[in-house]
């Protein structure tokens, strides 16, 4: 992790989409939405967010659920915890 100077650290989070929600994602998050090498029925991409404390999985989950919410139930996601610095 990154910390950005004034208190507060830059999260890297991996996440895991189907490949049928690709083009919504990156044009939702204005990221790119790379097709997971080991399971091509999934894309992957890298969210960001600022957080006061390290290891907050909590806070990632919870960010995250929010900024999914437009897409309903319709969307399967999970986070890469292994590859993401939190």
């Amino acid at each position: 992790m990154e910390a950005n100077g004034f208190g507060s650290w830059r999260q890297r989070i991996v996440v895991r989409v189907r490949t049928k929600h690709r083009e919504r994602i990156a044009q939702h998050f204005g990221v790119a939405v790379n097709t997971d090498a080991d399971d091509p029925s999934f894309a992957t991409f890298e969210w960001t967010r600022l957080t006061i404390n390290r290891g907050d999985d909590e806070g990632v989950v919870w960010d995250l659920s929010a900024a999914f919410a437009e897409f309903g139930d319709e969307l399967e996601w999970e986070i890469n915890w292994a590859s993401s610095e939190y």
